[in-house]
């Protein structure tokens, strides 16, 4: 077997090791395609393309962009191209630049390849842990208590419309060809991939809050709606909505579930409602949903000091601070 020719292109390293001043930096190196200046179609700048090499037979070749480490302090970031002066860019991310006066900035697309025979390349998104993964233990004897990056998702501001962030799981067809299925593949195996949003647990402490929710108006405009639906189902149920609040294990109390309707301060504006409707039935010979209201149970069976006591269901009109006797009532 022949490999083909390899290309190295490597810098000096810095030999001086001194401490206090001037150490020696290893040498940098610099990719730069060329001006273009030209105008119209004809002038653009160059384009720089890494491709690793195809392969007939294997697997064709990887692309790995890695930043410097350091014994002592920070690992170097991965960011866009500099000049020699511009060094403080080294702290940027990956991006594009800032468009010109008539043009739009340049487009960003992370993805992976499509398969049809296997598993289609999954995209990972992490920043590093400030403790050791195994251990759980800071992995550096001078550790000052850091704490693990954190991963931002941003859109744009827009003087006409802010940029919109869509978070969509895979679909599955369920129409993958008999030769390649299981006798172990049912249905449910071909689901559409979920979409997970937990915050982080702690082992000490409190877990993180998870906050969805719009925001504010501007001074002319509404405040966005919230919609929390289920899908609709064909031949199966559609899905169920589930809010549950967690379990105080020990001396705590379980969390409370709370639905408030905001508040209203124009005149002659009602306060917002709280509607609670069971689902309609369209099927012979079957109800319509129902809508119930349970106390909670108390579980404690001990009769000599006090047994656990069912929760109280309180209903209550609001209350009317008008002073008309006959209009201004609860």
């Amino acid at each position: 077997a022949h490999s083909g020719g390899s290309v190295v292109i490597s810098s000096g390293d810095g030999k001086s090791s001194g401490q206090y001043k001037s150490g020696g930096n290893g040498g940098d190196i610099y990719m730069s395609a060329g001006l273009g200046e030209g105008h119209g179609d004809h002038g653009d700048g160059g384009s720089i393309a890494i491709n690793a090499g195809n392969a007939l037979h294997s697997n064709g070749g990887h692309v790995a962009i890695a930043s410097g480490s350091s014994e002592q302090t920070t690992s170097g970031s991965v960011g866009k191209a500099y000049h020699h002066d511009q060094s403080h860019d080294l702290m940027c991310l990956i991006d594009t630049s800032n468009a010109g006066e008539e043009g739009e900035s340049g487009f960003m697309r992370l993805t992976t390849g499509s398969s049809n025979a296997s598993n289609s390349g999954s995209i990972l998104i992490r920043s590093g842990n400030a403790v050791d993964e195994e251990t759980l233990i800071p992995n550096a004897p001078n550790y000052k208590g850091g704490n693990s990056g954190s991963i931002d998702i941003i859109a744009g501001l827009a003087v006409n419309r802010g940029g919109n962030i869509t978070m969509v799981a895979g679909g599955a067809t369920g129409h993958a060809p008999r030769s390649r299925r299981s006798r172990f593949d049912k249905v449910d195996h071909q689901q559409g991939g979920n979409v997970i949003i937990s915050s982080g647990d702690s082992i000490e402490a409190s877990s993180g809050e998870v906050t969805i929710g719009s925001a504010s108006a501007g001074r002319k405009g509404d405040s966005g709606i919230l919609t929390l639906s289920t899908g609709d189902a064909n031949i199966g149920d559609a899905g169920m909505i589930a809010m549950l609040s967690g379990t105080a294990n020990e001396a705590g109390k379980g969390g409370n579930i709370e639905i408030l309707a905001g508040a209203s301060s124009g005149n002659e504006v009602d306060g917002p409602a709280v509607f609670l409707h069971g689902g309609t039935s369209q099927g012979k010979q079957s109800a319509g949903g129902n809508v119930e209201i349970f106390g909670g149970t108390g579980m404690n069976s001990d009769s000599y000091k006090g047994g656990g006591r069912g929760g109280r269901v309180d209903l209550t009109g609001g209350r009317a601070l008008g002073q008309n006797p006959y209009t201004d009532t609860g």
